[in-house]
């Protein structure tokens, strides 16, 4: 990050390496370009700002949602749910767009949101990858624990 923070993330989520505190660091390292990219996701205008755990159950198996209707990955908020203090903020804008949990006023995370369900599949609204709900459910956090060691976006 152009802070000089280091990120891991499986694609759909990010996450400060402080806090996910992964066994070990990746080998895989993303130009400083891409940090920038997140750095900017991170600091983007929101609409709103809510605690993570304000969060409620989605409307679809293992998802939540916010008070607006931002679904989002129940695996990926059981995951910062743990590793991130309970002050911990998300700031939304719209359902389609990146959100941003914050904590102490700095961002420590970024997810994408759920898209909606078309014949028993979530989708991720920003790529053309399909996750169904059974890979979603699949091991639990620790499927994300280990996914979030899968790459390093550090600069």
């Amino acid at each position: 990050m152009p802070d000089g923070r280091t990120f891991v993330t499986d694609g759909g989520l990010s996450v400060d390496a402080r806090f996910a505190k992964p066994a070990k660091l990746p080998s895989v390292v993303l130009d400083p370009h891409s940090g920038k990219i997140i750095a900017d996701r991170m600091a983007a205008p929101y609409d709103k700002e809510i605690l993570l755990v304000e969060l409620r159950p989605g409307s679809f198996q293992n998802s939540f949602a916010t008070p607006d209707g931002i679904a989002l990955n129940g695996n990926y908020v059981a995951f910062l749910r743990q590793v991130l203090p309970a002050r911990t903020r998300l700031r939304t804008k719209g359902k389609t767009d990146a959100v941003v949990a914050v904590t102490d006023g700095q961002a420590v995370a970024i997810m994408m949101p759920l898209g909606t369900p078309k014949e028993g599949r979530v989708t991720s609204p920003r790529s053309s990858r399909l996750l169904d709900r059974e890979h979603l459910t699949r091991d639990g956090d620790s499927a994300v624990a280990r996914a979030l060691t899968a790459l390093v976006r550090r600069h």
